[in-house]
């Protein structure tokens, strides 16, 4: 077997340089470099363990299609997971998000054809909700 150097196992013959002073040359092709530091995290991707809003636009029905997202809060308290969406007053609930999240889903399916069926007989504040959950949802065209 023939010995290969560096400069034979890089592109066009290119020294590769060492990243770090502290770099340890272990053969003649495999190099060796200390630990990483541990990098601090940003500020965007630190969770909130209490409350974090998302959109949301999970369809768990085949009838409907979702237009818009929702915005939903999420909140955690004492191992119950509640998925909230403030504008039409609804939730769900879960002991994770992804329970909380399809309840929501499932919730705001029964509010639409609920609505749907009486829409001649809706009070203001229920034809508001459904003006509200139309903009978000429509059904799917056969």
């Amino acid at each position: 077997m023939q010995t290969m150097t560096i400069r034979d196992a890089t592109p066009r013959g290119m020294p590769i340089p060492a990243l770090m002073p502290e770099t340890k040359l272990i053969s003649q092709v495999v190099r060796e470099d200390p630990p990483a530091p541990p990098k601090e995290v940003p500020e965007l991707l630190k969770r909130n363990p209490v409350a974090e809003r998302l959109l949301f636009a999970l369809n768990v029905d085949g009838r409907l299609k979702i237009s818009k997202p929702f915005i939903v809060s999420v909140e955690r308290n004492e191992g119950v997971v509640t998925a909230w969406v403030e504008e039409i007053n609804e939730f769900g609930y879960g002991s994770n998000s992804g329970e909380a999240l399809y309840d929501l889903g499932k919730t705001l399916v029964e509010l639409y054809f609920s609505l749907k069926d009486s829409i001649d007989r809706l009070s203001p504040d229920l034809r508001s909700v459904w003006l509200r959950l139309n903009e978000h949802i429509q059904l799917r065209q056969a």
